[in-house]
Protein backbone atom coordinates (compact mmCIF):
# COMPACT_ATOMS: atom_id res chain seq x y z
CA UNK A 1 0.00 0.00 0.00
CA UNK A 2 1.00 3.77 -1.07
CA UNK A 3 1.30 6.00 2.34
CA UNK A 4 -0.61 8.90 1.39
CA UNK A 5 -1.12 12.19 2.96
CA UNK A 6 -1.84 15.13 1.08
CA UNK A 7 -0.50 15.07 -2.51
CA UNK A 8 -0.81 11.54 -4.29
CA UNK A 9 2.48 10.15 -5.26
CA UNK A 10 2.09 11.04 -8.91
CA UNK A 11 5.39 11.49 -9.50
CA UNK A 12 8.39 10.54 -7.64
CA UNK A 13 9.44 13.65 -5.38
CA UNK A 14 12.90 13.15 -5.71
CA UNK A 15 12.74 13.31 -9.37
CA UNK A 16 11.72 16.77 -9.45
CA UNK A 17 14.99 18.05 -8.68
CA UNK A 18 16.94 16.30 -11.47
CA UNK A 19 17.93 18.80 -14.16
CA UNK A 20 16.68 18.61 -17.39
CA UNK A 21 19.31 18.71 -20.22
CA UNK A 22 18.65 20.54 -23.33
CA UNK A 23 18.33 18.69 -26.50
CA UNK A 24 19.41 20.20 -30.22
CA UNK A 25 15.95 21.17 -31.16
CA UNK A 26 15.20 23.57 -27.79
CA UNK A 27 13.42 20.78 -25.39
CA UNK A 28 15.09 19.04 -22.55
CA UNK A 29 15.39 15.11 -21.27
CA UNK A 30 13.83 15.11 -17.51
CA UNK A 31 15.71 12.77 -14.93
CA UNK A 32 11.92 11.19 -14.53
CA UNK A 33 9.98 11.37 -17.91
CA UNK A 34 7.19 9.57 -16.73
CA UNK A 35 6.51 11.33 -13.90
CA UNK A 36 7.00 14.46 -15.08
CA UNK A 37 4.29 14.03 -18.06
CA UNK A 38 2.38 12.56 -15.30
CA UNK A 39 2.45 15.60 -13.45
CA UNK A 40 1.75 17.60 -16.13
CA UNK A 41 -1.27 16.02 -17.35
CA UNK A 42 -2.67 16.24 -13.43
CA UNK A 43 -1.93 19.96 -14.47
CA UNK A 44 -3.66 20.28 -17.54
CA UNK A 45 -7.04 18.34 -16.16
CA UNK A 46 -6.81 20.49 -13.10
CA UNK A 47 -6.97 23.49 -15.47
CA UNK A 48 -8.55 22.28 -18.83
CA UNK A 49 -10.24 19.05 -17.87
CA UNK A 50 -10.36 16.11 -19.83
CA UNK A 51 -11.40 17.70 -23.21
CA UNK A 52 -8.62 20.15 -22.65
CA UNK A 53 -5.98 16.98 -22.36
CA UNK A 54 -3.81 15.56 -25.28
CA UNK A 55 -0.12 14.13 -25.49
CA UNK A 56 0.62 17.28 -27.39
CA UNK A 57 0.06 19.35 -24.64
CA UNK A 58 1.47 17.22 -21.90
CA UNK A 59 4.41 17.23 -24.16
CA UNK A 60 4.77 20.95 -24.16
CA UNK A 61 3.91 21.28 -20.39
CA UNK A 62 6.33 18.91 -19.31
CA UNK A 63 9.10 20.54 -21.93
CA UNK A 64 10.10 17.65 -24.10
CA UNK A 65 9.53 17.14 -27.66
CA UNK A 66 6.13 15.89 -28.71
CA UNK A 67 7.30 12.32 -29.62
CA UNK A 68 8.53 11.62 -25.77
CA UNK A 69 5.69 10.50 -24.27
CA UNK A 70 5.10 8.09 -26.46
CA UNK A 71 7.66 6.40 -24.56
CA UNK A 72 5.75 5.83 -21.49
CA UNK A 73 2.18 5.94 -22.88
CA UNK A 74 1.05 4.55 -26.09
CA UNK A 75 -2.20 7.24 -26.33
CA UNK A 76 -4.19 10.00 -24.12
CA UNK A 77 -6.62 7.11 -22.96
CA UNK A 78 -2.97 4.84 -21.67
CA UNK A 79 -1.97 8.24 -19.64
CA UNK A 80 -5.60 8.66 -17.90
CA UNK A 81 -5.60 5.11 -16.80
CA UNK A 82 -2.09 5.37 -15.50
CA UNK A 83 -3.89 8.67 -13.66
CA UNK A 84 -6.82 6.74 -12.77
CA UNK A 85 -4.99 3.79 -11.41
CA UNK A 86 -2.73 6.11 -9.48
CA UNK A 87 -6.01 7.53 -7.82
CA UNK A 88 -7.30 4.32 -6.52
CA UNK A 89 -4.42 3.30 -5.06
CA UNK A 90 -4.29 6.03 -3.38
CA UNK A 91 -8.55 5.74 -2.03
CA UNK A 92 -6.99 1.90 -1.08
CA UNK A 93 -5.15 3.50 1.44
CA UNK A 94 -7.02 6.63 2.52
CA UNK A 95 -9.17 3.95 3.44
CA UNK A 96 -6.86 1.78 5.02
CA UNK A 97 -5.25 4.40 6.90
CA UNK A 98 -8.71 4.86 8.57
CA UNK A 99 -9.46 1.67 8.99
CA UNK A 100 -6.48 0.78 10.93
CA UNK A 101 -7.62 3.17 13.66
CA UNK A 102 -11.03 0.76 14.55
CA UNK A 103 -11.66 -2.19 16.36
CA UNK A 104 -15.30 -3.32 15.81
CA UNK A 105 -16.55 -3.91 12.39
CA UNK A 106 -18.59 -1.21 12.43
CA UNK A 107 -16.32 1.76 13.01
CA UNK A 108 -14.72 0.19 10.69
CA UNK A 109 -16.71 0.33 7.90
CA UNK A 110 -17.46 3.57 8.56
CA UNK A 111 -13.90 4.60 8.74
CA UNK A 112 -13.83 3.19 4.98
CA UNK A 113 -16.22 6.04 4.18
CA UNK A 114 -14.79 8.85 5.84
CA UNK A 115 -10.87 7.85 4.04
CA UNK A 116 -13.16 7.50 0.75
CA UNK A 117 -14.56 11.26 1.53
CA UNK A 118 -11.38 12.64 2.43
CA UNK A 119 -9.51 11.54 -0.36
CA UNK A 120 -12.22 12.78 -2.48
CA UNK A 121 -12.02 16.28 -1.09
CA UNK A 122 -8.47 16.31 -1.04
CA UNK A 123 -7.98 15.06 -4.87
CA UNK A 124 -10.92 15.84 -6.61
CA UNK A 125 -9.00 15.90 -9.86
CA UNK A 126 -8.12 12.10 -9.32
CA UNK A 127 -11.32 11.26 -8.21
CA UNK A 128 -13.02 12.68 -11.35
CA UNK A 129 -11.06 11.14 -13.32
CA UNK A 130 -11.53 7.64 -11.74
CA UNK A 131 -14.91 7.82 -11.82
CA UNK A 132 -15.72 10.34 -14.77
CA UNK A 133 -16.95 9.48 -18.60
CA UNK A 134 -13.66 8.25 -20.07
CA UNK A 135 -14.67 5.21 -21.47
CA UNK A 136 -11.62 3.05 -20.57
CA UNK A 137 -11.94 -0.34 -21.70
CA UNK A 138 -10.57 -1.90 -18.24
CA UNK A 139 -9.88 -5.71 -20.06
CA UNK A 140 -6.78 -3.19 -21.90
CA UNK A 141 -5.53 -2.11 -18.41
CA UNK A 142 -5.28 -5.02 -15.86
CA UNK A 143 -3.57 -3.27 -13.29
CA UNK A 144 -6.07 -0.19 -13.02
CA UNK A 145 -8.88 -3.07 -13.08
CA UNK A 146 -7.25 -5.31 -10.33
CA UNK A 147 -6.69 -1.57 -8.27
CA UNK A 148 -10.15 -0.47 -9.00
CA UNK A 149 -11.58 -3.75 -7.84
CA UNK A 150 -9.53 -3.91 -4.68
CA UNK A 151 -11.34 -0.67 -3.44
CA UNK A 152 -14.99 -2.56 -4.00
CA UNK A 153 -14.03 -6.07 -2.79
CA UNK A 154 -12.67 -3.96 1.08
CA UNK A 155 -15.84 -2.70 1.16
CA UNK A 156 -17.26 -6.07 0.79
CA UNK A 157 -15.06 -7.45 3.56
CA UNK A 158 -15.93 -4.67 5.73
CA UNK A 159 -19.75 -5.73 5.13
CA UNK A 160 -19.45 -9.08 5.69
CA UNK A 161 -17.61 -8.16 9.03
CA UNK A 162 -20.80 -6.26 9.99
CA UNK A 163 -23.00 -8.69 9.15
CA UNK A 164 -21.13 -11.02 11.78
CA UNK A 165 -20.67 -8.22 14.08
CA UNK A 166 -25.10 -7.94 13.70
CA UNK A 167 -24.13 -4.40 13.28
CA UNK A 168 -25.82 -4.13 10.02
CA UNK A 169 -28.91 -6.64 8.61
CA UNK A 170 -28.17 -10.11 6.94
CA UNK A 171 -28.22 -10.24 2.84
CA UNK A 172 -26.31 -10.44 0.05
CA UNK A 173 -23.18 -8.61 1.39
CA UNK A 174 -22.47 -7.20 -2.96
CA UNK A 175 -25.91 -5.49 -2.62
CA UNK A 176 -25.60 -3.77 0.78
CA UNK A 177 -21.82 -2.75 -0.18
CA UNK A 178 -23.70 -1.27 -3.44
CA UNK A 179 -25.80 0.87 -1.12
CA UNK A 180 -22.47 1.65 1.38
CA UNK A 181 -21.16 2.68 -1.85
CA UNK A 182 -23.58 4.92 -3.36
CA UNK A 183 -23.93 6.82 -0.31
CA UNK A 184 -20.36 7.39 0.33
CA UNK A 185 -19.77 7.67 -3.07
CA UNK A 186 -23.23 10.47 -3.87
CA UNK A 187 -21.69 12.04 -0.66
CA UNK A 188 -17.79 12.74 -2.20
CA UNK A 189 -19.60 14.47 -5.19
CA UNK A 190 -22.15 16.45 -3.83
CA UNK A 191 -18.09 17.93 -1.44
CA UNK A 192 -16.33 18.31 -4.03
CA UNK A 193 -18.86 19.92 -6.21
CA UNK A 194 -18.97 22.61 -2.69
CA UNK A 195 -23.31 21.61 -2.35
CA UNK A 196 -22.50 20.32 1.22
CA UNK A 197 -20.47 23.86 2.82
CA UNK A 198 -24.21 24.90 4.60
CA UNK A 199 -23.59 21.77 6.94
CA UNK A 200 -20.07 23.00 8.21
CA UNK A 201 -18.95 26.52 9.57
CA UNK A 202 -15.14 24.87 9.43
CA UNK A 203 -12.80 25.77 6.82
CA UNK A 204 -10.39 23.74 4.14
CA UNK A 205 -10.90 20.54 2.38
CA UNK A 206 -10.19 17.83 5.09
CA UNK A 207 -11.38 19.63 7.75
CA UNK A 208 -15.09 19.85 6.02
CA UNK A 209 -15.10 16.94 4.69
CA UNK A 210 -14.51 15.40 8.08
CA UNK A 211 -17.17 17.41 9.75
CA UNK A 212 -19.23 16.80 7.33
CA UNK A 213 -18.68 12.83 7.39
CA UNK A 214 -19.30 12.74 11.30
CA UNK A 215 -22.50 14.60 11.03
CA UNK A 216 -23.99 12.12 8.64
CA UNK A 217 -22.26 8.49 8.71
CA UNK A 218 -24.36 7.15 11.55
CA UNK A 219 -27.60 7.75 8.70
CA UNK A 220 -25.71 4.73 6.65
CA UNK A 221 -25.33 2.37 9.48
CA UNK A 222 -29.13 3.13 11.10
CA UNK A 223 -30.57 2.59 6.99
CA UNK A 224 -28.91 -0.85 7.18
CA UNK A 225 -29.32 -2.04 10.55
CA UNK A 226 -30.83 -5.47 11.42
Amino acid sequence: MLAVHGPLPIVDRMGQNKKKSPTSDGTYHHGDLRNALLEAALAILQSEGLNGLSLRKVASAAGVSHGAPYRHFESKESLIAEIARIGFQGLADFGQRQIRKHQTARDRLLGYGLGYVLFAAEHPTHFKIMFGSTDLQLENYPELAKTSRYTFDLLVELVVDCQKENSIQSGDPYELAAVNWSYVHGLSHLLIGKKLHWLTATKGNRAMATDIWKKLDHYLIDGMGP
